[in-house]
Order: structure tokens, then sequence, then C-alpha cells
């Protein structure tokens, strides 16, 4: 029984690990979003009481899920280099980690009175325990509510951390695993998928308050309305019934001819300056086939970084992409 009340949050930190690798290919099991970070929540929040450092147990729980999410979920990166796939990992985790560190911080605490060590404590205890004890913050709606806002915010703010600072890897956040959703992901429209990581997050938080209130509940044989539950449904069904009338709505449209280039440069060619030349050529003949069609594309789609050089810092590509872009009569997308 000590081994399992020992292991248990760090199953339960892999296993949020696992849920949120299965919401993305090749497995796409979009509903595991809803109860993804579920066990992660609960090992911090429940386990680890009794030391004396919880907020670096906290810290490990999410570095652990961190580690077993972006190992599994990156590892296409092994088609580049498996040493790299390994190492990157380590520093990905850390933002799971904070957010688990986080989430410990703005805990719910329980307060409770412990007996005192003499007799005469003791019956001061025995005579404070007839006076109704101050309820516990877990059955609060508006308690509840207020936690899911700050840890669904603080969701938000690590995932654009990650894809912006220092490694840019954004890929995969919460969000996205709506991605087949169509209905769901309307709201993106206005904000982003910060929105729907959002969205996603908070219910997650509030599935774990929900049965922490159940719990208590049924324990003290009082019931209360679940205005947490009630409204984070609520506001679910409501950006579903959002998203199917949004794409009900057909406005006016005009039709788009858009061209893709693909001169499939080889890997050991792309930064090698002697194929430079050879690499704008491709660029220049495949582009010219498709300006030539009759009519011309409107948008003419080149590779994410298809340049032998970032466009905006390497002087040969930024001319090139200019160039090219004066003589055209179509716009071009390109990756910088």
């Amino acid at each position: 029984m000590k081994k399992l009340t020992v292991a248990w949050p760090w199953l339960a930190a892999i296993s949020s690990g696992l849920l949120y690798t299965g919401c993305f290919a090749p497995f796409n099991f979009t509903w595991l979003c809803w109860i993804a970070l579920t066990p992660l929540i609960a090992a911090v929040w429940f386990s680890g009481k009794a030391l004396h450092h919880r907020w670096l147990h906290n810290l490990l729980l999410g570095y652990v899920t961190g580690l077993t999410f972006f190992w599994t979920t990156f590892s296409w990166l092994t088609t580049v280099t498996v040493l790299g796939w390994f190492v990157l990992q380590f520093y990905m985790a850390i933002y799971l980690a904070l957010w688990a560190w986080f989430c410990g911080l703005v805990q719910p605490r329980e307060i409770r009175r412990e007996p005192g060590s003499t007799k005469w404590e003791q019956m001061l205890a025995q005579a404070r325990s007839t006076v109704a004890s101050p309820p516990s913050p877990w059955i609060r709606s508006t308690n509840n509510l207020l936690l899911a806002f700050l840890l669904a915010a603080a969701w938000g703010t690590q995932e654009w951390l990650r894809g912006w600072v220092f490694s840019g890897f954004g890929w995969n956040g919460l969000g996205v695993a709506l991605h087949g959703t169509w209905p769901m992901i309307q709201i993106a429209e206005f904000t982003g998928v910060a929105g729907l990581s959002f969205m996603v997050a908070f219910a997650n938080v509030i599935a774990v308050t929900t049965v922490r209130r159940l719990i208590l509940e049924a324990s003290t044989r009082v019931v209360r309305p679940h205005f947490d539950l009630t409204l984070t449904l609520a506001a679910i069904v409501g950006v579903l019934t959002f998203g199917i009338r949004a794409t009900q709505v057909s406005s006016p449209t005009k039709p788009l001819r858009v061209a893709a280039v693909q001169s499939n440069v080889p890997q050991n060619q792309k930064f090698d300056p002697q194929f430079t030349r050879k690499i704008f050529d491709q660029f220049r003949r495949l582009s010219e086939i498709a300006l030539r069609s009759n009519p011309p594309p409107d948008l003419l789609i080149w590779p994410e970084s298809s340049m032998p050089g970032p466009v905006l810092a390497d002087r040969e590509s930024y001319q090139f992409v200019m160039d090219l872009a004066a003589s055209a009569e179509s716009d071009i997308l390109l990756g910088t």
C-alpha cells in the first residue's frame, strides 16, 4: 500500500503525458484532450502533502509529464537526429513543469484544526468542534471558476512561451487537438488557437474540482448547486452552437487560384553555397511555369524555408525573392 501511495503520482504524471500524446497523429483521439491534464492535476493537488519541499515535488511531476509527452509526440524528429530528439525534450519539459508548479501554488488550502498536545488543549479543541467548521474551498463554485481561469490562462501562457522563447516549438498545443472538430474551432477566428487551449484546460480543471466536490459532498451528505460545472458545460455548448451556426452562414466569397511550387531540394544541398544558384534556378523555372497558366494564379506558394538562407537576413536570397515578386503579377507566400 505504501509503495502504491508513493508511485501513483508519478504514474498519473506519465498517464497525462500519454493521454496528451493520444490527442494527436497518428492516434487522433480528440476526446482525450478534455481529460488529458486531469491525472497530473490530481497528482499535484492530492499527493506529497507531507513533503517538506512540495513545490519541488510538483515541479518534477510536471517535468515527467513533459518528458513523456514531448518524447512521444515529437518522435518524428528521430528521422532528422536521434540525439537532438532525445536532448531537446529535457528543455521542452520545463514548460509543463512550471505549469505544474503554478498548479500547486494556487491550489485551494483547506483549514484543518489540529488537536493540542496537552489535555487542556484537547478539551478546547473538542469544544470548538461543536462550532461549524468553515466550508471547504473545493465546494465553492466561485473558487473553482477562478482556479480554472488562472490555470487555463497559465496553460495558454506556457504554450505561447514554448512557441516563442528559445525553441520556437509551438507545435501540438492543447487546442490543436480539436482540429478535426470543426464546430468547436470556429472561435479561433477571434481567439486563435490560444482560446481553444484555454477552453480545454479550463474544462480539465473543472473536471478535477467537480470530482473532489462530489467526494466531499458524499462524506458530508450536503449537496450544493454545481454552478462551476454548469457554466463550463454551458460555455462549451455555446461555443459548439456558435461554430455550427458560423459554418451554416455563408459570406460572399471570391474564387482564389493558387499554385504551389515544390523544388524538392535535397537536404545535403540546402545549405551548401555551391548549390545556391541551382536552387534559385529551380524556383524561378517552376514559378514561371505556374505563372504562365491561363488564367494566372492569384497566389504563388513556396515551401517553408525554401531559400538557401533566411530571406530577411541573407542578401542574395532576399534579392532573388524581391526580383521575382516584382516581375510576377501574383502574390507570393513563403516562409522567411
